[in-house]
């Protein structure tokens, strides 16, 4: 599990100043990101140095309660499932008083950089996970 407080910036919000429903996404990428820098891989070097990448194709979301400008949530990002050649990433985000407002769900496959085919989940890549 992997936690990060996120404040809602004005850019992801709509006019009624609440979070914009496709933003979620951009939040659940922040977080995957995060989480990969806190175990020594950036984004640069999984596209220069590693020989695999992790692109989303399923993504769902689910709203529970507003979430407006300035608000920040805590982010929690865990692995629901590692397959054969793909994981399951499932974020839930609370509130300050710890409600749930929002979660989300992205199934990455891994690929490999070079043929872009589903390969096996590099052992390390797995440990990681886990």
């Amino acid at each position: 599990m992997f936690e990060k407080e996120i404040r809602i910036d004005m850019h992801k919000t709509d006019a009624a100043g609440l979070i914009f429903h496709g933003r979620i996404f951009e939040l659940t990428d922040r977080v995957y990101e995060d989480f990969l820098e806190y175990h020594g891989i950036t984004y640069s070097s999984m596209f220069k140095d590693l020989s695999f990448m992790t692109p989303v194709v399923n993504c769902t979301a689910n709203f529970y309660a507003p979430v407006a400008v300035g608000d920040k949530v805590l982010a929690t990002m865990r692995v629901e499932k590692i397959g054969t050649t793909s994981c399951t990433l499932f974020f839930e985000f609370r509130d300050k008083k710890g409600k749930v407002v929002m979660d989300a769900k992205t199934i990455h496959v891994i690929i490999d950089k070079k043929t872009l085919k589903p390969i096996p989940v590099p052992e390390k890549y797995r440990e990681l996970l886990q």
